[in-house]
């Protein structure tokens, strides 16, 4: 009988000892691991003294703790935030944070931007759609625009060497009778097969301006 008055005395010294270091590490905890490890030990104790209580309290801390943390880090992506995305899930974020600080309000913020946002994404996606026929026709006239520049080059290179008494199509200079080049013999060079006149290829090419010029306004006005 005495026996095991003196075990539950002794049990209860032990516990009394590792209650005492539970509040010791309590009054040090910084981190949720340290909240949480804390409240499962002190929900070991049972009903012992306030275990109970203190074990709510280390569970409120390391809520308290991981709802500062988040706080902080949604801020800071608000501060990198572009997209409508971005402002959804920030808003998303901080409603989920309930009443710490201002979280309601910057999720109510973070909405209206998210929603403005994606209005201008819509619209400047509905623009990009109009443009893109623009822009193709675009690319291909100002090509056609470069090849017609590098025949008109070619023309007035051929001019010019008829003008210096040589080949119009290859530069080399004409033979004694002046008629063929040195080039292909007595029969000299063939008028290329699609061979375009100045005057028709600087008419081409100012249409073709015309063209782009109208292309690039209309491209512009969708802004």
């Amino acid at each position: 009988m005495n026996h095991n008055i003196f075990k539950i005395k002794n049990n209860t010294g032990t516990d009394e000892l590792i209650y005492n270091s539970l509040l010791t590490k309590k009054k040090y905890a910084r981190s949720i691991d340290d909240f949480i490890q804390l409240a499962q030990e002190f929900r070991s104790f049972g009903s012992y003294k306030n275990s109970e209580i203190l074990a709510d309290e280390c569970d409120e801390a390391a809520e308290s703790i991981e709802r500062k943390l988040e706080y902080r880090k949604l801020l800071r992506n608000r501060r990198n935030a572009t997209s409508s995305d971005d402002f959804f899930q920030l808003a998303q974020g901080f409603c989920s944070l309930g009443d710490y600080k201002d979280s309601a309000i910057l999720a109510n913020e973070c909405e209206s931007i998210a929603e403005k946002k994606r209005q201008e994404e819509e619209s400047f996606a509905e623009k990009e759609r109009q443009k893109e026929p623009l822009r193709i026709e675009l690319y291909k006239l100002k090509q056609l625009q470069k090849e017609y520049e590098e025949k008109k080059r070619k023309e007035e290179q051929s001019i010019l060497w008829e003008k210096q008494g040589k080949c119009k199509w290859c530069g080399e200079k004409l033979s004694f009778w002046g008629r063929n080049c040195k080039r292909f013999g007595n029969y000299g060079c063939i008028t290329p097969r699609f061979w375009i006149p100045l005057k028709e290829i600087e008419k081409q090419l100012d249409e073709i301006s015309k063209k782009i010029w109208e292309l690039e306004r209309r491209h512009k006005e969708i802004g």
